[in-house]
């Protein structure tokens, strides 16, 4: 019983680690999405010059 707890634990563990690496590359991505289009709403209201450096 306890040999099935542990085999049970470890694929759960396995399975958590892949759902939390699917969460970051979707967080990320959709930081980077947000950057983008803010920067395109940046450069359609006043062009290059709009944009603080």
């Amino acid at each position: 019983m306890g040999q099935a707890v542990v085999s049970r634990a470890a694929g759960d563990s396995a399975c958590s680690l892949a759902q939390l690496a699917a969460v970051n590359n979707a967080i990320s991505h959709g930081g980077y999405a947000l950057v983008a289009i803010a920067l395109e709403q940046r450069l359609a209201e006043g062009g290059r010059d709009s944009v603080d450096t």
